[in-house]
């Protein structure tokens, strides 16, 4: 093989390479100067122009920039619905977090078959520690209680 031909099919190969990664690389929309946005805090979803000032910074460092009002939205739902959800289990577990324990029933909300039910495990941490229970009836209690935020935070839709 002359080396014209090894370079033309090492090019190709190249080409080929550079396409699979291309595939692979996920975009993140992030807004140009000048270009609109919108960001949330817990009361409320604003919009705002791109420009250089700290703050539009600080909010792209964090993430909290979105290209349409109805993401910034979910997002917001979604913050509210996780902050409602450490509440609630806060106190149903008598002012603390009860946490992953190894040597003991970890009882949790989990989504099964896209339904939520209460399940136990002790051989694997499979949620956020604030996510436990002290025992099942207070799991099943708060579950109850807060179905929509536990919908909101596992994604189940309607």
């Amino acid at each position: 093989m002359d080396i014209q031909k090894k370079i033309e099919e090492l090019e190709k190969q190249l080409n080929s390479l550079k396409e699979e990664v291309k595939s692979c690389n996920v975009k993140y929309w992030k807004p140009k100067k000048g270009e609109k946005f919108y960001y949330g805090d817990i009361t409320k979803i604003y919009c705002a122009e791109c420009t250089n000032s700290d703050f539009i910074k600080d909010l792209f460092l964090v993430g909290n920039y979105f290209k349409t009002k109805e993401e910034a939205e979910e997002e917001l739902e979604l913050i509210l619905a996780t902050q409602r959800l450490k509440e609630a289990i806060w106190t149903a577990n008598g002012g603390e977090f009860v946490g992953y324990n190894i040597h003991s029933m970890n009882y949790t909300v989990t989504v099964f078959r896209g339904k939520l039910i209460v399940n136990y495990f002790n051989d694997t941490k499979i949620a956020q520690d604030w996510m436990y229970f002290k025992d099942r009836e207070t799991a099943i209690k708060v579950l109850e209680e807060n179905r929509k935020d536990f919908e909101i935070y596992y994604g189940i839709l309607e």
